[in-house]
């Protein structure tokens, strides 16, 4: 059966409209590729992994009358432990590797803007680092949940329509690194 956005909200609640295209994305190729590869349960395989996917990109939750939005600021590793290759071809080997840095922007910053202007448009409410040692020490069961940044921020008017407009669905994160090549 192939999918299209408007079946997402039958499978998961609260996406935004660029989720729901990317949830009807992965729910096809998965079943595509289930079927070629002969596999039991396609359909019930492809809806698992769709939800379970686009709720690793950015801006997963979003509550209008406040103007909140909540979502993953950087996967490093999916909950299935797969490494996660970034736009930019780059990745962080472990969460622990930057735990700092965002401790950092917590202590000092708290600010959001828009695409990496200096225009403020939002203060953060909201941020976890989960490595695989704080879950586990929290009880989450290993490949529930992926290692990341989890954030959320309280949004200006003209930033939050472009987030509920899906003009704006993920956040991105600004800053300075030493690149190893591997």
């Amino acid at each position: 059966m192939p999918w299209t956005s408007e079946d997402a909200d039958k499978h998961v609640a609260g996406l935004t409209d660029s989720q729901k295209n990317a949830w009807a994305d992965i729910a096809n190729a998965t079943l595509i590729e289930c079927k070629k590869d002969g596999g039991s349960d396609c359909e019930g395989r492809a809806l698992a992994i769709a939800a379970a996917r686009v709720k690793q990109l950015g801006v997963v939750k979003i509550n209008e009358e406040k103007r909140l939005v909540f979502g993953w600021a950087y996967v490093s590793k999916r909950a299935t432990g797969e490494q996660v290759i970034d736009h930019s071809g780059e990745f962080i080997e472990s969460m622990a590797d930057v735990e700092d840095a965002v401790y950092d922007f917590v202590l000092e910053s708290r600010e959001t803007d828009d695409m990496h202007t200096e225009d403020v448009t939002g203060h953060l409410i909201e941020c976890v680092v989960f490595t695989t040692e704080k879950m586990a020490a929290m009880g989450i069961p290993e490949g529930t949940v992926p290692e990341g940044i989890w954030t959320g921020f309280k949004l200006s008017e003209e930033a939050f329509a472009k987030v509920k407009s899906g003009e704006r669905s993920a956040f991105s994160i600004f800053g300075t690194v030493e690149r190893l090549e591997v």
